[in-house]
């Protein structure tokens, strides 16, 4: 099935009129008709593609993002199609997907992308902020360890402050002043667990990003 240039061309200035900020209508425009704006030119249907996956990140539809995405950066490589209105897309599009697969919890291949994006960028300030971000996000197996200690001690601190007040306070002071030492072991305890995690994981993180940037 072919469409006239002038039906072309309406349905690309009416995509173009759809305010920018209005996603779900893009998102609406392009998928009612898809087959029709496949027959526009190349560059014009790549610009449209742009928007509409621009708009899939927007709304927060970060898979059928990454399922576009990845024909984006193709085609931009093959038909050596860098800018879309003073947007670097190669560029954009990466930071998009490392942002994608960051929020969809796929770390491995969101940091991935983040170095590869630090590198061919000049090494930026900004890219180098994302890939802080997603480290920060991956805990190793000792602080992780830590944190589930400190949620044992914590619980167990609360426990015998709730004991002490509702039982031994009241009949049992001996025991009640043993449970209160007890009790500010635990507190200097779990303070000394979370501070040590705390540190841990920022050295962690500022260790991992060093070796990532050299």
């Amino acid at each position: 099935m072919k469409f006239n240039s002038y039906t072309q061309y309406e349905l690309y200035k009416n995509f173009r009129h759809i305010r920018r900020d209005d996603v779900y209508a893009q998102i609406r425009f392009y998928e009612r008709h898809a087959d029709e704006l496949s027959f526009l030119s190349s560059e014009e249907h790549f610009t449209v593609c742009c928007y509409y996956a621009n708009a899939l990140f927007a709304a927060e539809d970060y898979e059928r993002y990454l399922g576009i995405a990845a024909d984006i950066l193709e085609k931009s490589i093959i038909e050596d199609i860098q800018f879309v209105d003073g947007v670097d897309v190669y560029s954009d599009s990466l930071e998009k997907m490392a942002f994608s697969y960051f929020k969809l919890k796929n770390y491995d291949k969101a940091l991935n992308i983040a170095k590869q994006l630090y590198k061919i960028s000049a090494k930026g300030k900004k890219h180098k902020a994302l890939l802080r971000k997603i480290l920060k996000s991956q805990r190793p197996k000792f602080i992780l360890n830590l944190f589930a200690l400190s949620i044992i001690f914590a619980i167990s601190w609360t426990i015998c402050e709730i004991s002490s007040l509702l039982v031994f306070e009241s009949f049992y002071l001996s025991v009640d002043y043993a449970i209160e030492s007890v009790q500010s072991y635990m507190l200097n305890i779990l303070i000394a667990m979370i501070t040590i995690a705390t540190l841990g994981h920022y050295f962690y993180v500022g260790r991992k990003l060093k070796q990532l940037i050299k």
